[in-house]
């Protein structure tokens, strides 16, 4: 059996939201190398064809319900996928708590792309719901996997975890609110999100140049210090600026290059190059593959600060290139 390199994406997606914890679901882009031949041959093995034939097997069961959804490795059929997962937690006996746990996952994640379908048309409320309760359920037996916290975060948007915050008259938070694994989860990942973006920020602070790029007016920042390259001339290391991309690099070079020498005693570097700024257009780079012609593929995580008047959103990706965040910035923000 071969298998659809269109669908492998979708089967691997599903997996890693349903399966892992979410702790442990970060794949980083330079493992899918390894990952996608592996899950390809994993996914070549045969299974049982329908879930009758595999009723006393949960593990088959639940293998081949994310084949069906995704239709990789088999027919997509999504009703007997979901017919399978709710085989598993409502009447199998017997059932490891982690593979039921991963069951649940799984609908929760179903009933959430079907709630989802048609948005931000429209929201199917009731498989909304579905997912939360499933989601609950995966989250009470030890799974905090990434699709509960999804699914949190979009009752809760939606305004459904609390009566005050309700902009559904016609619906009751009632059910949603006793949802409350899901909350207590959703809770503990925005603590830590928050304590997170606290270290982050003081690491950002003692060394600032090595995580803004130096650019006037690019505003992009680095997750990581080893993301931006640093300028490779004569300039003291304590004064180096740091760049995105060849394209602000030489863009910045005739400002920078008065400071680059052994003896500097202080940096090119403006003060408001190393806070959020305000959204320029660039000129079109020449087509030398170090600006935007860039094509999208894995690379160092970079982040973008984008007003977004309320307050400001922080934007990402670690398969954008720079010169497209910006022009994303200055979209969105000329949106509000």
């Amino acid at each position: 059996m071969s298998v659809d390199d269109t669908k492998l994406l979708d089967y691997v997606s599903f997996r890693q939201s349903t399966h892992l914890s979410y702790h442990r679901a970060n794949i980083r882009p330079q493992d899918y190398q390894t990952l996608l031949p592996k899950t390809t041959k994993f996914v070549e093995q045969d299974v049982p064809t329908s879930v009758l034939t595999s009723s006393k097997d949960p593990m088959s069961v639940l293998e081949l319900g994310i084949r069906q959804w995704t239709g990789c490795g088999a027919p997509q059929n999504k009703p007997e996928a979901l017919a399978g997962w709710m085989y598993i937690v409502s009447y199998l006996e017997g059932v490891p708590v982690p593979l039921k746990a991963r069951a649940y996952s799984s609908l929760a994640r179903a009933w959430y792309d079907l709630a989802t379908e048609n948005a931000p048309r429209t929201l199917q409320i009731d498989r909304l719901y579905d997912a939360g309760n499933c989601a609950n359920e995966a989250v009470a037996l030890g799974l905090i996997s990434p699709v509960t916290l999804t699914v949190a975060s979009r009752i809760e948007d939606a305004g459904f975890r609390r009566p005050q915050d309700n902009r559904f008259p016609e619906h009751s938070t009632e059910r949603f609110e006793r949802l409350t694994d899901i909350w207590e989860a959703l809770e503990a990942r925005k603590a830590e999100i928050i304590e997170e973006d606290s270290k982050r920020e003081a690491k950002v602070s003692k060394d600032p140049l090595s995580y803004f790029c130096a650019a006037e007016d690019c505003g992009i920042v680095a997750t990581k210090k080893s993301t931006l390259k640093r300028c490779g001339g004569g300039c003291p290391r304590a004064f180096k600026p740091s760049y995105c991309s060849k394209y602000c690099q030489m863009a910045d070079r005739k400002h920078h290059r008065p400071y680059c020498r052994p003896d500097a005693t202080e940096s090119s570097v403006r003060p408001t190059d190393t806070t959020t700024s305000t959204a320029v257009a660039r000129p079109d780079p020449p087509e030398d593959g170090t600006g935007p012609s860039e094509k999208f593929k894995p690379g160092p995580e970079r982040a973008i600060n984008i007003n977004i008047g309320r307050g400001t959103l922080q934007l990402t990706t670690n398969t954008i290139p720079p010169q497209m965040l910006r022009e994303m910035r200055e979209h969105l923000e000329s949106m509000f």
